[in-house]
């Protein structure tokens, strides 16, 4: 996050592997002196920047500086204490005791304190399905102790709170009571996302832009960071993200300087632009490229001999190499069915669990005695990996004898076409690595 934003300009692609072109103007980063505004130019809108109510990367990757969590994950996966200063676990990890650090200061001059994370994070448990499940059994809500203490007493242990609460999509984050209060059970708007970290909202232009400010009363617990947790100051004033879907605008702003930050460039340009004067990249482990199927009650993929079939009819190297290319000799994926990066202790290596079987495919598919109705796939060409990536995929499951009707949809659509359990069978999604087991 601090390595992020001290930067000048990037070039950021979010799957899989990241890697970050960065360009240096001006003063050196680490003399604090940067440019009072940086423009970025980011490929997707995403429906809400309210981080409790969806797991989208755009709302994630936006609002992480706007936002703090109780905890935050370090660079080897781990969370450390962000918001909380310290925690307990008794009762064979059935009751958990958060410590709050004092003196924190929401955007709105409030100090933060028990009433808001308790709001905050019961909101959170009612809006995300995987901390739900995780920890509640009989319903169980967090509970204020003293201004600065909170609770909470479970009936069946879960070890995994601390990475339940780091998580970076859908994040735990922490909002004043207030704010929580007047949230009803829809989205909040921008100017009502009010956090704690070193920028706030200051305006969203729908289709356009969103306008962060940088928020002067934060400040920093510590002086180190690692991964996302600790010292999250920034050293500019204002970030203007303009939402651009046409990859090579975002790729000539970049060129031309209009843009100091651009994400999700095509990996095609990553040599040329490398090698542009000034610029150095890095690499980091974000994301899985996963297809998701319709399981839920009725569907078709309900049936797991159904979904065998998607796997024996698919080969992921072709599928990752027409998403994400081999540029020279450089890589920018590995075909691991593993869903956490390399650096987490929960990483196990299943590089060879899932392997082309067309033959074993096209049995299934006899035993199933399927009839040639479509299988209903859909994807977005806001990320060109994805759409790409869906096209090999739906060419791999025709190899073996479906029949497949694929619908193309604006990312916003897409999003709401997600929760539609009759509008797909499939789709591929990128997400970031998972914290936790759960």
């Amino acid at each position: 996050m601090k390595r992020w934003f001290k930067k000048i300009a990037a070039v950021v692609l979010t799957v899989t592997t990241v890697f970050a072109l960065t360009a240096c103007g001006g003063s050196e980063s680490g003399s604090g002196e940067v440019k009072d505004t940086i423009s970025i130019a980011y490929d997707a809108q995403p429906s809400t920047f309210d981080p409790h109510t969806t797991g989208a990367i755009a709302t994630a990757e936006i609002t992480k500086v706007v936002f703090e969590k109780l905890f935050e994950m370090d660079a080897d996966g781990k969370p450390q204490c962000q918001l909380a200063e310290s925690y307990t676990t008794a009762n064979d990890n059935k009751e958990w005791t958060f410590n709050l650090r004092k003196g924190v200061k929401f955007h709105n001059g409030e100090e933060m304190k028990a009433d808001d994370v308790v709001a905050s994070l019961n909101r959170w448990l009612g809006k995300c399905a995987q901390a739900s499940k995780s920890i509640q059994t009989n319903g169980e809500q967090f509970e204020k102790v003293d201004d600065y203490t909170v609770k909470i007493s479970l009936e069946n242990p879960c070890i995994t709170m601390p990475y339940l609460l780091s998580n970076f999509s859908q994040p735990a984050v922490i909002m004043p009571a207030s704010i929580i209060a007047s949230a009803g059970t829809g989205n909040l708007p921008v100017d009502k996302l009010i956090g704690t970290g070193s920028m706030k909202f200051a305006e969203w232009s729908v289709d356009n832009y969103v306008k962060l400010e940088k928020f002067d009363g934060y400040t920093p617990f510590t002086t180190e960071s690692s991964g996302s947790w600790g010292d999250r100051t920034v050293y500019f004033n204002t970030a203007m993200i303009y939402f651009v879907t046409d990859t090579t605008t975002r790729i000539n702003g970049l060129e031309t300087g209009e843009y100091d930050i651009s994400s999700n460039i095509f990996y095609s340009d990553f040599d040329r632009l490398s090698n542009m004067s000034g610029v150095h990249y890095e690499f980091d482990d974000m994301a899985d490229l996963t297809i998701v199927m319709n399981k839920s009650e009725g569907s078709r993929l309900h049936d797991p001999k159904w979904r065998q079939v998607i796997n024996y009819a698919i080969d992921l190297d072709t599928i990752f190499e027409a998403a994400i290319p081999t540029t020279g000799t450089t890589k920018f994926y590995s075909t691991n069915a593993c869903y956490y990066a390399k650096s987490s202790p929960w990483y196990v290596d299943m590089s060879q669990s899932v392997k082309q079987n067309k033959e074993k495919a096209k049995q299934l598919l006899a035993e199933l005695n399927y009839d040639g109705t479509p299988i209903v796939m859909m994807t977005t060409e806001a990320y060109p990996f994805l759409y790409n990536a869906t096209l090999v995929m739906k060419q791999q499951l025709e190899d073996v004898g479906l029949n497949v009707t694929l619908n193309v949809y604006d990312w916003g659509t897409m999003l709401t076409k997600i929760s539609d359990k009759t509008a797909f069978d499939l789709y591929p999604m990128h997400y970031p690595h998972d914290n936790n087991p759960s």
